[in-house]
C-alpha cells in the first residue's frame, strides 16, 4: 500500500505542473546572504501590472509580489537596477515550512527595460508598505 501512495503521488505531481511566468518591474531586493551549504540567496519584491480579460470584460490587474533566487539566479537579481522591468520563470512555494504564503522561487530571468537607481533593501525604513 505504500508503494501505491507513492506512485500516486508521483503521479498526482506529474499531472499538478507548479510553473510561473509573470513579468514585474524590481521595486526592492535584500542583501546577497549564503546559505549554511554556500549558496547564494537573494529575496526581492516586484511590481505587477497587466490588463487581463475575464468572463470577456478586460480588467486591470496590479499587486506586488515577493520573489526570492538561488545560486546564478540570485546573482542576476543582486546585479539589477531598481526599477528593471524583468520576465521572471520560477515555482511557487511557501515561504516556509510553516508558512501558508507563496513565494516565486526565480529558476530564470529576463531583462525587459533596464533603470537606473541604487539598491533598496526589503524592509528598510521609510520604503512605502513597510514600517
Amino acid at each position: 500500500m505504500a508503494a501505491e501512495g507513492t506512485a500516486e503521488a508521483a503521479a498526482a505531481e506529474a499531472r499538478d505542473p507548479n510553473e510561473v511566468c509573470i513579468g514585474g518591474r524590481l521595486v526592492a531586493r535584500s542583501e546577497r546572504r549564503l546559505t549554511p551549504g554556500g549558496v547564494a540567496v537573494t529575496k526581492a519584491r516586484f511590481e505587477h501590472c497587466s490588463r487581463v480579460l475575464e468572463a470577456d470584460v478586460e480588467r486591470r490587474v496590479a499587486f506586488e509580489f515577493e520573489a526570492v533566487a538561488l545560486g546564478a539566479a540570485s546573482r542576476r537579481i543582486e546585479e539589477l537596477p531598481l526599477g528593471a522591468w524583468t520576465d521572471l520563470t520560477g515555482f511557487l512555494a511557501p515561504a516556509s515550512r510553516s508558512s501558508s504564503r507563496l513565494v516565486i522561487h526565480v529558476t530564470g530571468l529576463q531583462v525587459r527595460q533596464q533603470a537606473s537607481g541604487g539598491t533598496a533593501e526589503i524592509g528598510s525604513p521609510g520604503e512605502p508598505g513597510r514600517s
